[in-house]
């Protein structure tokens, strides 16, 4: 389970600011300890489509230490990122992969 969110906010002559912002809760990560901490990752890609033409791409990681195990087993905790891009005005596809 994840979120993402996108919004547009005007940019003047440059268009617009595509917002992205992903949000992963931690109750669905998998936590591996090392070295007496615990870690998690998550990988996103991010592929803004124009028709065929790719107007942004991008592929990023979000990573979590910590000396505990999360104990968190409802929506109330979250790793997030966030991307952005200029556009102009139209019609696009997002595609998120994680």
């Amino acid at each position: 389970e994840f979120y993402v969110d996108i919004s547009s906010l005007p940019a003047g002559a440059r268009g617009t600011i595509q917002l992205i912002q992903f949000a992963v809760p931690t109750r669905e990560l998998r936590y591996v300890q090392k070295a007496g901490t615990y870690g998690a990752e998550v990988r996103f890609s991010v592929v803004l489509r124009s028709g065929k033409d790719i107007v942004h791409q991008k592929t990023f990681q979000i990573k979590d230490t910590r000396d505990a195990m999360p104990k968190v087993k409802d929506l109330s905790a979250f790793l997030y990122a966030i991307d952005s891009c200029y556009v102009e005005p139209g019609s696009y596809r997002l595609t998120v992969k994680v």
